[in-house]
């Protein structure tokens, strides 16, 4: 049988089908071990990589502070 969105509709020894491979799929799903996540390495950054870093990131609030990069479109005109 056929729904109206052209979707197969099981009974019976279809429903039955069905139902036993999700159950099957299921079972598996919980006889794998779990997987943890692997902890990422610490990182370490030199002195000179600290520096530029400190550096860079206050020229940004800098800029920021001060507006530039904004939008370098035109303002919208007013149409009167």
């Amino acid at each position: 049988m056929i729904s109206e969105s052209d979707a197969t509709i099981l009974t019976g020894r279809g429903v039955e089908e069905a139902r036993r491979k999700m159950a099957e799929a299921f079972q598996r799903i919980r006889q794998h071990p779990a997987q943890q996540p692997t902890p990422k390495a610490q990182v370490e950054y030199d002195e000179h990589q600290e520096t530029h870093f400190r550096e860079r990131a206050h020229k940004l609030t800098q800029a920021a502070l001060m507006g530039v990069g904004k939008s370098r479109c035109r303002p919208k005109q007013q149409v009167i």
